[in-house]
């Protein structure tokens, strides 16, 4: 079964737009992941496990979320596509997704750098 990770970004918005920056060369690293760009008002694949590449507000470094109660509890750590989170609250609470894990990119790092580090995490998933 092929691993697919949902990148979401706004190309317009400089500091969302890191993971859709970042995308295109992790898609040569890792031929067999598909990496499929969503938009946050585009469905999101129901009853299945869930990895996300996404900017989140809040973090220092590149963090691998699995806890969307996070998104609640910390005002001041938020995913930058404005209803995403709840969306997937939302979904688990009506029993729509299953596991779900963000690879959260702080919006400041370089291209580089999270791409770098973006890297790693997929890599840790792939063990």
């Amino acid at each position: 079964m092929l691993l697919k990770i949902l990148v979401f970004g706004n190309p317009l918005v400089k500091e969302d737009s890191l993971p859709l920056r970042v995308m295109g060369k992790l898609q040569g690293k890792f031929p067999k992941i598909e990496f499929v760009l969503l938009d946050a008002a585009e469905n999101i694949p129901e009853k299945e496990d869930l990895i996300i590449l996404d900017t989140v507000f809040g973090i220092k470094t590149v963090k691998m979320i699995e806890e969307l109660e996070i998104f609640v509890q910390n005002k001041k750590l938020t995913m930058h596509d404005c209803d995403l989170g709840f969306q997937l609250l939302v979904m688990k609470k009506m029993g729509l997704l299953g596991k779900v894990k963000i690879i959260g990119v702080p919006p400041e790092y370089g291209e580089e750098k999270a791409r770098n580090a973006v890297e790693r995490a997929i890599r840790k998933l792939c063990k």
